[in-house]
């Protein structure tokens, strides 16, 4: 079990294209995790059903989580 200090992992939010709303990806990541990437990620909008793609630096980790 992780101890109170480990970062909780965070879904990730970005920005749709179409509309300025903000949009989960589908990922889960510790903000560590997600400095680290160097890749850009692809996934499906919930909000205008479109492919998006984000990075590190186009999208960010949610302050809480309904899970933590």
């Amino acid at each position: 079990m992780p101890g109170a200090d480990t970062p909780v992992a965070r879904r990730v939010m970005t920005t749709c294209p179409s509309g300025e709303e903000a949009v989960f990806t589908g990922h889960r990541m510790r903000p560590a995790e997600m400095a680290a990437l160097r890749e850009p990620r692809s996934f499906r909008c919930s909000h205008c059903g479109q492919i998006h793609t984000w990075t590190a630096t186009t999208a960010w980790c949610e302050e809480r989580s309904r899970f933590s």
